[in-house]
């Protein structure tokens, strides 16, 4: 009976926190994280570019979400790199708010670190079923309605593409943050303004 599977429902006991911070090595927990970060990376997006809109960085703000968009779309594709990317950009970020308000961060971002730091791990642990190339382990990927399209098949095609575009802006956009960390921790906490990008609206949600 409970090799047919009819004693109870196959009915995982992992709790859901831990599937988030700490995925198992299943080729689904790991397309899990992928679909998370690729949500997560395109709400850091519109918060940037919004809040840069009323900063008046609007050519920094543009720049970042886009870094966050393709990162997002690189994160779906189990690129290491970057998750690596998007994590360190938005990790050196908070710790520019720190310098500038010198407040401990809110409950909000700390989640987000968390979540983009569990990105990095679920994609290390797609890249080896990827590269065994075993269709048994690669998760399925759906296309019936907006949602598969834009989550599944959408970065498959799009990624290949833009690989090497986001390398480069993920190059600059680090380089803008390390200056902008760097201004803020020689300033001090009173500086309005510096090299840097503007202060995503979750770093300052407490």
């Amino acid at each position: 009976m409970e090799t047919l599977g009819l004693s109870g429902p196959p009915v995982r006991n992992e709790n859901i926190f831990r599937r988030i911070f700490w995925p198992s090595s299943e080729s689904v927990d790991a397309d899990m994280l992928g679909q998370q970060g690729f949500w997560i990376c395109l709400l850091l997006a519109l918060l940037t570019v919004v809040t840069a809109a009323f900063q008046s960085h609007i050519i920094l703000g543009i720049l970042f979400g886009l870094f966050y968009v393709l990162g997002g779309i690189g994160v779906r594709e189990h690129n290491v790199v970057a998750a690596i990317s998007v994590a360190t950009v938005y990790l050196l970020n908070a710790v520019g708010a720190v310098l500038m308000t010198r407040q401990f961060p809110g409950w909000l971002v700390l989640f987000v670190v968390l979540i983009l730091a569990s990105n990095v791990r679920g994609c290390w642990i797609a890249s080896k079923w990827l590269r065994s190339g075993d269709p048994d382990l690669i998760p399925l990927r759906m296309n019936e309605n907006w949602r598969d399209k834009l989550v599944d098949q959408m970065p498959a095609r799009v990624w290949p593409r833009i690989r090497t575009v986001f390398y480069v802006l993920a190059f600059l956009v680090f380089m803008a943050t390390i200056a902008g960390t760097i201004v803020v921790a020689v300033r001090g906490p009173d500086i309005r303004t510096h090299a840097g990008p503007p202060p995503d609206v979750v770093v300052h949600a407490q």
